[in-house]
């Protein structure tokens, strides 16, 4: 199945545009946090845009820069960095480094070729403390 968008490295410079899951977004600014820009990447609206790295291997559109989610005097961190599209047979997944102090890639969730839509995987529950089960929808991925 091929995605709406093209994801490939001939779609050019394209950013990604992912509000990660919009209810956490809204808790941390309520409790008083912040969510701030890491890196290449620029916070617009409600939502992080990560530019393109070019030279991302066959079957990934690798994207730079993170985003730092704080809350409640550092008792809530979390850290999304550098996230990447892989594609493959099993389908389409996302991955990022994840953490606010020991940074890992992980299979953070899995997305739907056509509609970009987004499900948080049991490795990626880190994230969010496990706050959300495996197969929690995420915010839904785009490129501008």
């Amino acid at each position: 199945m091929t995605p709406l968008v093209d994801t490939s490295a001939s779609s050019g410079t394209a950013v990604l545009a992912w509000a990660v899951k919009e209810s956490f977004w809204r808790y941390v600014i309520d409790a008083g946090g912040s969510v701030t820009a890491v890196g290449a990447a620029e916070i617009v609206g409600a939502e992080v845009r990560f530019p393109r790295v070019i030279d991302a291997p066959p079957g990934r559109s690798a994207f730079q820069g993170g985003v730092l989610f704080d809350a409640h005097h550092g008792a809530l961190r979390a850290a999304v960095f550098d996230p990447a599209l892989d594609d493959g047979p099993a389908g389409m997944m996302l991955t990022a480094r994840i953490g606010a102090r020991e940074v890992e890639r992980v299979a953070l969730a899995d997305v739907d070729r056509r509609t970009l839509a987004a499900t948080l995987r049991i490795d990626g529950a880190v994230l969010f403390d496990f706050r959300y089960a495996p197969g929690t929808e995420l915010a839904p991925l785009r490129f501008v």
